[in-house]
């Protein structure tokens, strides 16, 4: 695997307050109707300059409050609310590492059973390409690849996928944020790994498995993301997009023949990711 290379952000503490100063004046009023939407600009950005020390935690959170004393409406105060909320789930995972320093290594959750990771290599070097045939899966990891960054929600999608439908180690996903993500944190990429693995202290219910597909349609419906970071799926309509995992083989080769036929069937690995945590619970 060649050395990850990407067009960084500028860093430092005038790029910092910066970028805070813009998202306050304006973006941070429609946070909590945008944040999810990786397509736009919906999110701070900060979390690079968090991560290294560029800007505090403090200083965040007192631009966030006036701003939601300045809000124009409840709407906007309420996505300020948000925001503060986000933050406190970074100091959640901070206190959760520094009292449990194994989250890194280790499940948090101990299962009776061992868990029956399938950890296909062919099938993670595929994650790692973004090559797995499903569009938003691809469109994260390339924007991983080319800007060392990628969408919150985005991350939650990936990681998903990895786990559920690929059946491979959190610890293999981690490793690979570890090495290529500019805001790598050890306690926040743990604690979100492991909530998307089902095996976190706050991690989702083990049969909630995010659907690709589904998660695409809601979050980037436009397609505009997904063609973005996936260059052969840039003249393809956002309805053939939308349903790759399901169109015939013909259709998707006229569509577009460099993209790949999604590697995994997602009904048939959610079922069979749900009969690996029954069973590492049987007899809890």
């Amino acid at each position: 695997m060649k050395a990850p290379s990407a067009d960084l952000p500028t860093a430092g503490i005038d790029a910092a307050r910066s970028r805070l100063a813009a998202f306050c004046d304006g973006p941070i009023f429609e946070y909590d109707t945008r944040r999810d939407r990786p397509a736009v600009d919906g999110t701070s950005r900060l979390s690079a300059h968090l991560r290294w020390g560029s800007i505090g935690v403090r200083t965040v959170v007192d631009a966030a409050t006036e701003a939601r004393a300045d809000a124009p409406d409840e709407a906007a105060a309420q996505s300020c609310t948000e925001f503060l909320r986000q933050l406190a789930w970074r100091d959640f995972y901070t206190h959760l590492l520094a009292t449990n320093p194994r989250i890194v290594t280790e499940n948090y959750r101990d299962y009776s059973e061992p868990l029956d990771w399938r950890n296909d290599t062919e099938e993670l070097a595929a994650w790692h390409r973004g090559e797995t045939g499903y569009p938003i899966v691809d469109a994260g990891m390339r924007q991983l690849r080319t800007e060392a960054h990628m969408h919150n929600r985005v991350r939650m999608i990936v990681a998903s996928f990895l786990t559920k439908d690929l059946r491979i180690d959190w610890r293999h996903g981690y490793a690979w944020f570890r090495d290529h993500l500019v805001d790598h944190d050890p306690a926040n990429d743990a604690g979100g790994w492991q909530w998307a693995a089902g095996t976190g202290a706050d991690a989702q219910p083990y049969f909630r498995v995010f659907n690709p597909m589904t998660q695409a349609q809601r979050h980037d419906p436009d397609a505009a993301y997904i063609r973005r970071y996936v260059p052969e799926l840039a003249d393809v309509s956002t309805e053939t997009i939308h349903t790759w995992d399901s169109i015939d083989p013909e259709t998707r080769a006229a569509a577009a023949p460099e993209y790949p036929a999604p590697i995994v069937d997602h009904a048939t690995r959610r079922e069979e990711a749900i009969a690996m945590f029954e069973a590492a619970t049987a007899t809890d």
